[in-house]
């Protein structure tokens, strides 16, 4: 949360769910209540206003430039029903609609491609600092090697060549 806070530019491919600065309350609760040993609803409770004020960086008057990239069974996958995920999808498409966020569908369609192996978030601190978030079950680690850094930029540059274009993408959420 405090990198995510400081970061200029976040860079997020999401191959399991929603990105958590994009979720509503009701697929984040449906999230983190699928946890497997289930966690004790005030555990959850607690987690959730976290998330929820993490998305607070993006209303911010100067916040980061945000590129997501999410695959499609983000999307097709239901959470706790159809009116949480039409809550999900009329959200993403307004947040999309915001002058510092960018928004792509990765297509079933497409096939294979360069992060088969998991999601990814790049945070860009300064013209010279750049790191990699990647979450494991229960855990998280940030990558500071600048070998590892910069594969993992162009990474997010083929997912992206790959995406659908940003209008494109609102008009696919917009179908489901």
């Amino acid at each position: 949360m405090e990198l995510e806070a400081k970061a200029q530019i976040i860079n997020e491919f999401q191959a399991q769910a929603i990105p958590g600065l994009l979720q509503t309350e009701g697929y984040a609760r449906a999230v983190m209540s699928a946890a497997f040993p289930p966690p004790v609803p005030h555990d959850i409770d607690e987690m959730l206003n976290a998330r929820l004020e993490r998305q607070q960086i993006l209303d911010r008057d100067r916040p980061p430039l945000t590129l997501f990239v999410v695959d499609e069974g983000v999307l097709r996958r239901p959470a706790s029903g159809k009116s949480v995920m039409r809550e999900q999808y009329k959200h993403l498409m307004a947040k999309a609609e915001l002058p510092y966020v960018q928004l792509q569908v990765l297509p079933f369609d497409r096939g294979v491609h360069a992060a088969m192996d998991g999601s990814l978030v790049l945070l860009t601190m300064t013209h010279t600092e750049s790191l990699v978030y990647a979450e494991t079950p229960g855990s998280g680690q940030v990558i500071s090697d600048s070998q590892i850094v910069a594969d993992c930029h162009q990474r997010f540059g083929a997912l992206r060549s790959l995406a659908l274009s940003p209008a494109e993408s609102l008009d696919f959420i917009a179908s489901l």
